[in-house]
């Protein structure tokens, strides 16, 4: 499998001590990242709308959500957080990675040493983003709520397991592989499934065609 993934960095214009890190990736031409990379959130203060940007060779380079967004920084609902974007990078060959991996996994950048495979590491100013390789079990689209016979679904979205789930927050907005191809973009405890992102990429298609009609 081949993916060109990078980290990414959005600091507060309010506090530079409060920033997010995360992974983004492109594909044809799109970035895929998720939605939350966009927002500093912190407990007690107000979800801030920043610039996202993505580390590669050692620059900043905006990444434009201008193609589709779908996260409300006030919802708990982690099923719709996803955006997709683009970002100039003429100047720059990004590092296509062929990845070996004979079951489902998930790869992304964090900056805390996580209990998995470390593939490469970037050092910028003072921090450094590891790229992890996660194997993970895929599972279906729906759970069953703790203590009730309460089974819910949804259409967008399918759940995993792995070792050390809790330790993949950090990953966020990377690539989910199975099988050779794309599943997905992870996003917490799950993640956004490549046919509904397809299906959400077709749609625009369709509304540009007809603008143009």
């Amino acid at each position: 499998m081949d993916v060109q993934i990078f980290p990414t960095y959005a600091i507060s214009q309010v506090d530079s001590n409060r920033f997010i890190t995360g992974t983004a990736f492109l594909k044809d031409g799109i970035v895929y990242t998720a939605g939350h990379n966009f927002y500093v959130t912190e407990r007690g203060y107000e979800p801030e709308k920043v610039k996202c940007n993505a580390l590669i060779n050692g620059k900043l380079y905006l990444i434009m959500d201008s193609i589709f967004t779908e996260y409300d920084p006030n919802s708990e609902d982690t099923k719709r957080d996803i955006a997709l974007g683009k970002i100039d990078v003429s100047d720059q060959q990004i590092d296509t990675r062929h990845i070996s991996c004979n079951e489902s996994c998930v790869l992304g950048y964090s900056r805390q040493e996580l209990p998995f495979t470390i593939i490469d590491t970037i050092s910028w100013n003072d921090m450094q983003f590891h790229l992890y390789c996660v194997p993970i079990t895929v599972g279906t689209n729906s759970f069953q709520i703790p203590n009730s016979h309460i089974q819910i679904s949804f259409n967008n979205v399918l759940f995993y397991s792995t070792k050390h789930a809790e330790c993949l927050h950090g990953l966020s907005g990377g690539p989910v592989f199975g099988d050779g191809t794309l599943l997905g973009v992870l996003i917490s405890h799950c993640f956004i499934t490549n046919n509904y992102i397809n299906s959400i990429l077709e749609g625009l298609q369709r509304q540009t065609n007809t603008w143009r009609r």
